[in-house]
């Protein structure tokens, strides 16, 4: 779009800048443009307090946003993280991303401190802010669906925090959409510290492609190869949480806090559990043919009534396999919970899995937990500590901050199980069966992170020609390790991807 909004919420003024031609094109996407603008606002980023006034809250789309190319819809959130106290990044989907080109920018840059609640509405070329204070205390559902009747548009598309990022705590997100996030390393409460509540976006204008038969004809065929995808298939039927089986069955899955290899609760919480038990329908981001979104209804139980977003796989484990429980349903409440308070739901589950040790352990009691039982597989204790950690109250309070700040405040030892990297938690997938992962976790330069090339698809047999991967490899299940990995050259006649051919990983110790 060639332009970048800049807001200024200390003195209130908005300006618009030239997008740079030259850093858009040599740091290819959102991530790398947000990166250098953080770089070029916090010459000092040491002595920058990451919830002061000083740290500058950057949001970028990539140049295939707003297309209809499928999985281009993408925005990532860019600051100096309260969680991790060094580079912060979250990335979204759905439909706030493209919204925001439509709306007439490449990206949004927010400065300062407002004195008191703001919403910042961004349409069609123009910005304003306005007075949100009646919108503070509301949570991310509530609003997301009062300001675009406040504006008159019911298209309009919101990126707002809940509770936790009002807060500050440190496991906060930037919700956006229904059930969409910018996840990861806290950057909730940096948009909370500004007092800012919500983003409002909504736009007519064009993402212009410099060829656009030729780049249609991509678009066409990328769409066909999507739809004779067996793997794009299966997350259209069962979400991301398809594979939870498989991964229990190969060691992927993250068992009682990381120290268990089998749980035989993997199939009440799996994908085609949740599409024949609670799935209500489903849900795509922009322009994407696949729909792996799943929309929930659970009719009786104890969490009857409960409508809207339902958990990805991240979810299911964090709050499901890591912490022992089998009951769905309480997953898709913590999901609800985490997604209307404004929290991280792969670092809000690994938290309490953390705290359940330490509860086994008899580092802390019920006189700490105020009357909470985290004992393993206790989905109401689950579901409670969620509550507390949205609202910053009681136990809940510790644990809103992470498992790097918990481990310090409990003590006695506890640092010593607290699984971190560079105090981002752990994302959902087993490092000693997949050993490239816990490479990628330990040199990510926002702490664990799966996101940042994903190799265990190289490692389980995923050919690549593009890029030179013409025969199936795996890590040695023997020789493997951080320090040094060492690859068995598999036969590339082999027909079965090497995760079905697995048997499971049994361990009771943890990759420290």
């Amino acid at each position: 779009m060639g332009k970048i909004l800049e807001v200024n919420l200390s003195t209130r003024t908005i300006k618009k800048t030239p997008l740079n031609v030259n850093i858009a094109k040599n740091l290819f996407g959102g991530s790398g443009y947000g990166a250098w603008i953080l770089h070029d606002e916090m010459p000092n980023p040491s002595q920058v307090d990451p919830i002061g006034p000083e740290n500058p809250l950057i949001i970028m789309s990539g140049p295939l946003t707003g297309t209809l190319l499928p999985g281009g819809a993408r925005a990532v959130a860019v600051a100096k993280s309260p969680l991790t106290g060094i580079f912060g990044e979250a990335c979204t989907g759905g439909h706030f991303p493209s919204e925001m080109k439509f709306a007439g920018f490449d990206g949004t840059i927010l400065l300062g401190r407002a004195s008191s609640p703001m919403l910042l509405s961004i349409i069609d070329g123009e910005a304003r802010l306005a007075d949100a204070k009646h919108l503070w205390g509301l949570d991310a559902y509530e609003t997301i669906e009062t300001v675009p009747k406040e504006l008159g548009d019911r298209r309009i598309k919101v990126a707002c925090i809940g509770s936790a990022g009002e807060r500050l705590a440190k496991l906060a997100c930037i919700m956006n959409d229904d059930g969409r996030t910018f996840g990861r390393t806290g950057l909730g409460a940096v948009m909370g510290s500004k007092n800012l509540k919500a983003i409002a976006v909504r736009g007519s204008r064009k993402v212009l492609i410099a060829d656009e038969k030729e780049f249609m004809d991509c678009v066409r065929e990328h769409r066909e190869k999507t739809k004779e995808s067996s793997r794009a298939q299966g997350l259209k039927k069962d979400g991301t949480s398809m594979s939870v089986e498989t991964f229990e069955h190969i060691g992927n899955l993250p068992i009682k806090y990381w120290t268990k290899g089998i749980f035989d609760g993997a199939a009440k919480i799996s994908g085609p559990t949740m599409t024949e038990s609670i799935l209500s329908k489903t849900v795509a981001c922009y322009a994407c043919p696949i729909g792996c979104g799943r929309y929930i209804e659970l009719k009786e139980g104890p969490y009857a009534g409960l409508r809207g977003p339902g958990p990805e796989y991240e979810t299911i484990a964090a709050f499901g396999s890591l912490c022992l429980n089998d009951n769905l349903e309480s997953i898709a409440k913590a999901n609800d919970l985490c997604n209307r308070y404004g929290l991280d739901t792969i670092s809000a589950g690994s938290t309490i899995a953390f705290a359940m040790e330490c509860y086994e352990k008899g580092l802390i009691t019920k006189k700490e937990t105020i009357g909470v039982e985290l004992t393993w597989g206790n989905h109401e204790a689950i579901v409670k500590m969620v509550e507390l950690m949205g609202r910053k109250e009681g136990f809940g309070a510790i644990l809103a901050d992470g498992v790097k700040e918990a481990s310090r405040r409990i003590g006695k030892g506890s640092e010593k199980f607290a699984m971190h990297v560079k105090g981002l938690e752990v994302p959902m997938h087993e490092p000693r069966r997949h050993k490239s992962m816990g490479l990628e976790y330990a040199t990510s330069n926002r702490g664990a992170c799966h996101l940042q090339g994903t190799p265990m698809f190289i490692e389980r047999g995923m050919l690549m020609p593009e890029y030179g991967l013409k025969k199936k490899w795996t890590a040695s299940p023997l020789n493997a390790s951080l320090k040094s990995l060492r690859f068995t050259k598999i036969s590339a006649q082999l027909s079965m991807p090497l995760e079905y051919a697995s048997s499971p990983y049994s361990t009771s110790h943890r990759l420290i």
